[in-house]
């Protein structure tokens, strides 16, 4: 019974030892992060003197100031919406129970109806392509938050 314990060991002694004979020393590494370093710096300075680099960085932050344009125009276009959920909201609770005459409740229904269809299913900023498509979409809904003014007006 103590010859297998010996014998283990034995073998795990021997692969301790290999292992720290042919482990690298630290000096290995750090030269080949040296080696890395040198190689990004020479990399960087290449791009940088490349006839090229100049104009992918000048579209690179034409297209940064583009995405950032973007999302301005998308974070107005989502205040535009929650605005027209609140109005179409709080009509509807105004609307609720109500009768009014047939011509009126048409209208009435139709701009709601119109309202809450789009409300539905709205858009995300990945759908756009241009900032001139999210100004047209702004445009869309504030015409039905005056849609919805009129229907207030004629409730009053």
């Amino acid at each position: 019974m103590k010859i297998p314990l010996i014998a283990a060991s034995l073998l795990l002694l021997v692969l301790m030892l290999s292992y720290f004979v042919l482990a690298p020393t630290s000096d290995v590494n750090t030269e080949s992060v040296n080696k890395m370093k040198v190689e990004e710096i020479t990399d960087n300075e290449i791009m940088l003197n490349s006839p090229h680099s100049t104009e992918e960085l000048d579209q690179e932050t034409v297209n940064e100031n583009r995405r950032k344009e973007m999302q301005r125009a998308y974070a107005d276009l989502e205040m535009t919406r929650k605005q027209l959920k609140s109005r179409a909201n709080l009509l509807k609770g105004k609307i609720w129970g109500r009768e009014l005459p047939k011509e009126q409740a048409a209208f009435v229904s139709h701009n709601m109806r119109k309202a809450f269809a789009y409300l539905k299913n709205p858009a995300m900023l990945g759908a756009y392509f241009e900032l001139e498509e999210i100004r047209v979409e702004e445009k869309r809904v504030s015409a039905i938050l005056n849609n919805l003014d009129k229907v207030e007006a004629l409730l009053k």
